[in-house]
């Protein structure tokens, strides 16, 4: 059985940088090309980034890691509610 996410309150979805949510210290971040593009809004996308305490330099390399961290998963989810949205 897939073990489930820590879900975010959903007003926090998109509205924090990857890095606020996961309480990335400054060493990790300073290494962090996700920090250094300001791209914390979609991590995932970006290779050669620094997540729990690990560098990943391709997408191949974090994917599962992707895939199960809140983040992720929160944007998946409000996704979701907004298609929800448009179909009332």
């Amino acid at each position: 059985m897939k073990k489930e996410a820590q879900y975010l309150d959903p007003c926090d979805w998109n509205t924090r940088p990857c890095w606020q949510v996961r309480n990335c210290p400054s060493e990790s971040r300073n290494q962090c090309s996700v920090w250094q593009f300001e791209a914390g809004y979609y991590c995932w996308e970006i290779n050669t980034n620094y997540c729990q305490g690990n560098l990943h330099l391709r997408l191949s390399e974090k994917k599962e890691l992707c895939y199960q961290c809140e983040v992720y998963q929160g944007t998946l989810v409000k996704s979701e509610h907004a298609k929800e949205d448009k179909s009332s």
